[in-house]
């Protein structure tokens, strides 16, 4: 038996708020800020509430009738005031690009207010599944699918139950109950009316069930192909709107393949997926390497040469075996993959010292320094695997000794550029040490020491030295400057360094898959210098600095400030459950009487009388479709003496029905007389 509501009840309610909040949730997480996530799934929580204890004080009431438009006024606001809101969830809110995501999440935030009838309810599933579009493309949130899954099943019954409501009135109004205190309720003749006939599969459960079917299918195999296509499209999307200084990434990530400058500005990161690696101790996938510092960035003394394939290999996307390295480096061999999500990248991002590489459609080769360039360029969508060699990573008695072969002209202990203090600072670090391995430990510490990791740190002025001002004066900044720091000073003391950018693998889980995720915001550059036996070993100053901003490797929590905004995070959604409790009370307290059926409602449920006494004495029910008049002329054998009343009483039905004008209460008297008359007569002669 169908039972639902004559209005929206608390069931309703949370069921559209279960797929507004998991979205909003899901988003934050998708782009790597779950703060964002928590705070908008508390506050869609906490308007939600107040939106169904708002409902249930208006119900009935003309005010109801508004809802519509509050919500409008709602989604105007969140766009209009879309910059505002973003700048105040913490984390720098959604990246300027992703700004939308913003927009929708507030438009639910606010809608959910103003959900107070089954059409407004039910319009807060189009923002919901925008939300859930979004981070389908994005593809970083392993939960998705359960959250859309839950999604599906909550707004697939609130739909049900929306639409067995509407039904149920148009039930009622065409074939309702007797007033009279021995016959049903109108309802409950509506319910009845809903599980036989027409109406069945109009409104009643194998509607629902149909409905949810088709829907949860369409899903489970659209959903897959919709999420393919638009990775493949997203990865090759550019976007030419201007950023400003504070939604920019650093320099050394924005810089010409070429060179390096450093020191550029603040930088804030997008949040977005770039690869999805796999392979067992990776930390750092090295893309360009640079040799020769300028005073304001790096370059790179030797570049790429010869075919992309070497000759003994004359096919597209066969395994590529790159030269052995030098005599003497010992490792472990190991094997990865990665598959590329966003943005181009003229090189691949390997791990250790490349051995092989191949990809569907793919060409690279090596350079001399070890990078490794792709053919053609690397976009979303491409994936790409190899074998490398992980030599030994903590240098001990081994000494640091300029590599062999032709790499050993090449300017990895030159002095050039690098100013007075920043030499001596580096002769005073590594005073006493013993060996070339503890000069290089007592550098990275030395800078640990002296500088802060921050993001936020401006730009280094015209005319300065950065690695000189970044160890005196600013004493912060972001890892361009820790890693030029770590190289210039090891140059100063003999140490052959270099300069490397790529990505720092860290921070998430493997999947199910055993991929990691590598987001824009894993972008790094750190030093490398060279031991005997070893090889290029990496140096990252950035792992034991304090992060002014908590964005760094190591962050620092234990001021005041940030304390304060954690705590007022966490009592936020307690905030405003006390404030939904406030408004329910006061809803409650108030009350509301829901307003009178109108002339034509009563008007309907007198025909609904006369039509069910035709259909009791004929044995006919009315069929689909059939009007009044051809119900009544297609009974007229069985009706008898009783048809010529019956058709008059139609007639009249109609003009009240259809006429121009309501219906007064007298006319409503007159024809409840007359059907009570007919209901006798047809008692006496059956």
């Amino acid at each position: 038996m169908i039972n639902v509501p004559r209005y929206p009840n608390a069931l309703d309610h949370a069921l559209a708020a279960i797929g507004c909040i998991l979205a909003v949730y899901a988003a934050g997480l998708s782009i790597g800020r779950p703060s964002i996530g928590i705070l908008m799934a508390s506050l869609v929580t906490g308007t939600s509430l107040v939106g169904a204890l708002l409902g249930r004080w208006f119900r009935g009431k003309r005010l109801a009738q508004f809802d519509g438009l509050l919500m409008f006024a709602g989604a105007i606001g969140a766009l209009a005031g879309a910059g505002v809101l973003n700048r105040m969830l913490p984390e720098g809110g959604y990246p300027l690009q992703l700004i939308f995501a913003g927009v929708f999440s507030w438009m639910l935030v606010f809608g959910s207010l103003a959900a107070w009838r089954d059409p407004t309810l039910c319009f807060l599933v189009v923002p919901t599944i925008a939300i859930f579009g979004l981070v389908g493309a994005f593809d970083t949130v392993k939960e998705a699918p359960f959250f859309f899954f839950v999604f599906l099943v909550s707004a697939a019954t609130l739909f049900f139950r929306s639409h067995a409501r509407a039904m149920m009135d148009q039930a009622e109004a065409s074939m309702g109950a007797d007033p009279d205190a021995r016959a049903p309720s109108r309802r409950d003749v509506a319910r009845e009316a809903m599980q036989t006939g027409a109406w069945k599969w109009m409104a009643g459960p194998e509607w629902a069930l149909g409905s949810a079917l088709v829907i949860v299918l369409l899903s489970v195999l659209g959903a897959p192909v919709i999420q393919q296509s638009v990775q493949g499209v997203a990865g090759q999307v550019r976007l030419t709107v201007p950023i400003p200084p504070s939604a920019r990434p650093p320099a050394f990530i924005r810089a010409s393949p070429g060179e390096q400058s450093i020191g550029g500005g603040p930088a804030s990161f997008l949040g977005l997926p770039i690869l999805r690696v796999k392979g067992p101790s990776i930390t750092y996938l090295r893309g360009r390497i640079f040799d020769t510092y300028t005073g304001s960035g790096w370059t790179s003394s030797v570049g790429f040469s010869g075919p992309f394939v070497p000759e003994n290999q004359d096919a597209i996307g066969q395994r590529v075996v790159f030269p052995a390295p030098a005599t003497g480096v010992q490792g472990t061999p190991v094997s990865y993959s990665v598959v590329v999500t966003n943005g181009s990248h003229n090189n691949a991002y390997v791990p250790g010292i490349p051995q092989t590489l191949q990809g569907p459609g793919l060409q690279s080769r090596l350079s001399p320094e070890g990078a490794v360039e792709t053919f053609p360029t690397l976009m979303g969508g491409m994936s790409y695997s190899g074998t490398s060699l992980m030599p030994a990573r903590i240098p001990s008695s081994q000494s640091a000794v300029l590599p062999p072969g032709p790499l050993r002209q090449l300017p990895y202990t030159s002095g050039r550029q690098i100013a007075d203090r920043v030499r001596n600072l580096a002769i005073e670090a590594t005073s006493g040490a013993t060996s070339d391995a503890e000069r290089a430990q007592r550098i990275k510490s030395k800078i640990e020491e002296i500088a802060a990791y921050n993001l936020k740190a401006p730009a280094v002025p015209s005319g300065k030295d950065p690695v000189d001002y970044f160890l005196f004066e600013s004493k912060q900044g972001y890892c361009d400057l820790f890693a030029s720091a770590m190289v210039t000073m090891s140059r100063s003391v003999g140490l052959p360094a270099r300069i490397v950018t790529g990505y720092l693998v860290q921070g998430t889980a493997a999947d199910a898959q055993g991929f990691v995720t590598v987001k824009d915001e894993n972008a790094h550059m750190w030093a490398e210098l060279y031991f005997d036996g070893l090889g290029w070993v990496p140096y990252d100053p950035t792992e034991g600095a304090v992060s002014v901003d908590s964005q760094g490797r190591r962050a620092d929590r234990s001021n005041f400030f940030g304390l304060l905004v954690d705590r007022a995070t966490a009592l936020l959604p307690w905030a405003f459950a006390a404030l939904a409790l406030g408004f329910g009370v006061a809803g409650l307290w108030r009350g509301g009487k829901p307003t009178a059926p109108s002339a034509r409602s009563e008007v309907g449920i007198q025909y609904a009388r006369l039509q069910r006494t035709i259909e009791r004495h004929t044995g006919h029910p009315r069929r689909l479709g059939q009007t009044p008049r051809e119900f009544v002329a297609r009974s007229a054998v069985d009706l008898g003496e009783l048809a010529p009343t019956a058709m008059t009483l139609t007639e009249r039905f109609e003009t009240l029905l259809y006429g121009p004008t309501e219906p007064n209460a007298a006319a409503i008297k007159a024809l409840r007389r007359e059907v009570d008359e007919f209901r006798q007569a047809e008692r006496r002669v059956s």
